[in-house]
């Protein structure tokens, strides 16, 4: 289609890259007024010129529209990369804070769609929109027929040019992304991640299809602390969403510690359990509820990975808790990292100094060290170097945990993901029907040359799942018999569930074998003290009788 129309794509690649051009030799010319020191650093001052180019940037993502307010979105989360208070500042504005369109158009929008007058469906409470995004803009409303027990909705209107300048942005970036690969060498499917981003760009532009991911959604998760509006199907289409109204706070929130641990127990069920997820789970669409349940918003970038690819994620972060690098390695290989053929001996070492470095250099420290910023970097330095292959839904899965790792450093700088999911990765495989979990899970707990229990690494992960969210504990001794852990009753409750359901099979048999072992050694030890103690008490032995 684009092919003759070589105007229309230049005309875009220069408006474009006229203004992101221009702003960023203005900020390379403070720079250097400055001594090229960084000049004023935004420090609450409005008038530094940090807060300024802060403000410019903004307000150029806004204007190239949909695809480029997406990217501002993605850095807003991330404060360990975009490190200027007063860039973050800005950045985050365009999470639920974009400029908005006449409410005449968005009007003629519901009219051209739903072929009704707005005002024959819905009373505003304001002609006024009450928030605007990337996308489109949102009103409140009540129906003038409630449908079922819904009466006040959301009704959500796309932008009239959102789709426009998407199709061009998403052919124009994918043109870059196949010429930067080839003149690069890149071993990364770098199209693949485009096409990724674009079909999950282009779900998001059909509210019909975001309708279906969120109701999907509430009947997936809706429960454990999270609630889900009921989308309307009979007055949505693809340029109008309605929604039932869900009210509620965004962040940050005075229990905001409290509301990423329910986000982070929801999105490894989302990701590990049912491999169905929401992958835009910024500030903007996480609303705290008046019952204190984590509200979700915005369905449109939805996301799915197979069975295969969530056991070898789990097996990979077992590997990782472990030290065992091969078995990190070999479900790399799984999810599409190594291709066939390629001997993994050779990508074992550099595979560990990657993980490694990403935990500053500490092996022994595991998850509770890595950042998940340095080892994508890392991963990627080995894609330059080893014939490897990133997979296109990783950069999906990435960004989803970068979101959520983002939300938490914004309250706890030293926060680290994977050492906050661990414990709930543990329960995923108490529970898992998978036989692929449950051979991991094996290999964990049972030594292959014997079939005993790895004891010391069934205490650590006890422990380990004891720590998600904020449970009763009951205390278990510790290997030197010394101090004590605390242990949650649930963990407890799942072990014993585990081992006495059929997939328990594999611990019960050699638990039978020790706990009989054992037994036998009390019974003689037993034997052993009684006849210590009893027998120097016995009375001597009666005399044989007399001859007759």
């Amino acid at each position: 289609y684009f092919e003759g129309r070589w105007v229309e794509l230049g005309a875009r690649a220069a408006g474009v890259l006229t203004p992101l051009s221009l702003w960023l030799l203005r900020t390379r010319l403070d720079n250097m007024g400055e001594g090229g020191g960084g000049g004023a650093r935004a420090k609450g001052k409005g008038n530094s010129v940090e807060v300024i180019r802060a403000r410019e940037l903004r307000a150029i993502l806004e204007e190239l529209g949909p695809t480029f307010v997406k990217i501002g979105q993605s850095l807003s989360l991330r404060p360990d990369v975009v490190q200027s208070p007063a860039y973050l500042r800005e950045l985050e504005g365009l999470q639920d804070s974009v400029g908005t369109f006449p409410t005449e158009k968005a009007f003629e929008i519901i009219k051209e769609d739903l072929k009704r007058s707005p005002k024959d469906i819905f009373e505003f409470e304001s002609f006024d929109p009450i928030a605007s995004a990337s996308i489109g803009q949102v009103y409140r409303a009540r129906l003038r027929e409630p449908v079922g027990n819904v009466s006040v909705v959301a009704v959500k209107v796309q932008r009239p040019d959102a789709l426009n300048s998407a199709i061009v942005d998403m052919y124009l970036i994918r043109r870059l992304a196949a010429f930067v690969k080839k003149t690069l060498g890149l071993r990364t499917d770098l199209v693949g991640v485009v096409d990724q981003f674009g079909k999950a760009l282009f779900g998001e532009l059909d509210y019909n299809v975001e309708a279906a991911n969120q109701n999907k959604f509430r009947d997936l998760y809706s429960g454990m602390e999270i609630t889900v509006p009921k989308s309307l199907l009979s007055l949505t289409s693809r340029r109008v969403l309605t929604t039932e109204w869900l009210q509620g706070e965004k962040g940050p929130w005075e229990d905001g510690q409290r509301m990423v641990e329910i986000g982070l127990k929801c999105s490894i069920k989302q990701i590990l359990s049912e491999g169905y997820f929401h992958a835009d789970p910024h500030r903007g669409n996480l609303l705290r509820t008046p019952q204190g349940n984590l509200g979700y918003l915005d369905f449109g970038l939805m996301a799915s990975i197979t069975e295969a690819q969530r056991n070898s994620i789990v097996g990979a972060a077992v590997g990782l808790q472990n030290q065992e690098w091969r078995v990190v390695a070999e479900n790399m290989k799984i999810m599409g990292f190594i291709p066939d053929g390629y001997p993994i001996e050779e990508f074992v070492p550099p595979l560990r100094a990657a993980f490694v470095d990403a935990q500053g250099g500490d092996e022994a420290a595991g998850p509770r060290a890595l950042s998940l910023g340095k080892l994508a970097r890392n991963i990627q330095g080995l894609a330059r170097e080893f014939p490897i292959r990133i997979p296109a839904w990783y950069s999906i899965i990435l960004r989803t945990l970068l979101i959520l790792e983002g939300l938490a450093i914004s309250r706890d700088r030293n926060f680290k993901l994977l050492e906050a999911a661990y414990p709930y990765i543990i329960q995923v495989l108490l529970k898992a029907d998978s036989p692929t979990l449950q051979k991991t899970l094996k290999d964990v707990i049972i030594y292959p040359n014997n079939g005993t229990l790895r004891w010391r690494r069934i205490r650590k992960l006890l422990a380990l799942s004891s720590t998600a969210g904020k449970m009763q504990t009951t205390q278990m001794q510790t290997e030197d018999g010394g101090t004590q852990a605390l242990v949650s009753r649930e963990t407890v409750k799942n072990v014993l569930d585990f081992i006495y359901s059929d997939k328990g099979t594999f611990v019960r048999e050699p638990l039978t074998s020790e706990l009989i072992e054992v037994l036998d050694l009390a019974q003689l030890e037993i034997q052993d003290s009684l006849k210590a103690t009893l027998l120097p008490r016995a009375p001597p032995p009666f005399p044989p009788p007399a001859p007759v």
